[in-house]
């Protein structure tokens, strides 16, 4: 393969689209214990996050949040664009099932995917 081969392998949308999604993954893997742990003033289980493909600037991100804050028992929604992350805070004592979340997300016409939630927490419902 010739340099100039070489460098078009390496734009290609679908090469940059995959390690994209990959960077994604690894970034929703890492980021789930820390992100609990640091706000003390939460119950574990009072907090997810979740992978949202689809959402390419900014501006988008206000359909999203106003679906999962639409879901009984969702109190807060923050959107993490460079992530793809979306961290959602639960209200204490309140079940919200993985697929209420994910139904709100395609209400937006955006794509779920993880649903990241502390191992010791339960899924109430176990839907997926």
């Amino acid at each position: 393969m010739s340099v100039g081969q070489h460098d078009s392998v390496m734009e290609s949308p679908r090469l940059s689209q995959w390690l994209r999604y990959l960077a994604t993954a690894v970034a929703a893997a890492t980021l789930a214990g820390p992100a609990q742990a640091a706000n003390s003033q939460m119950d574990a289980c009072d907090q997810l996050q979740m992978v949202v493909w689809g959402i390419i600037a900014p501006g988008s991100t206000f359909g999203l949040i106003k679906n999962l804050e639409a879901v009984p028992g969702v109190d807060h929604v923050s959107f993490d664009l460079r992530h793809a992350l979306a961290t959602i805070e639960i209200r204490h004592g309140v079940a919200v099932t993985d697929s209420q979340l994910r139904a709100a997300v395609k209400s937006a016409s955006y794509t779920p995917r993880e649903i990241n939630r502390p191992s010791t927490c339960p899924n109430p419902g176990s839907d997926e």
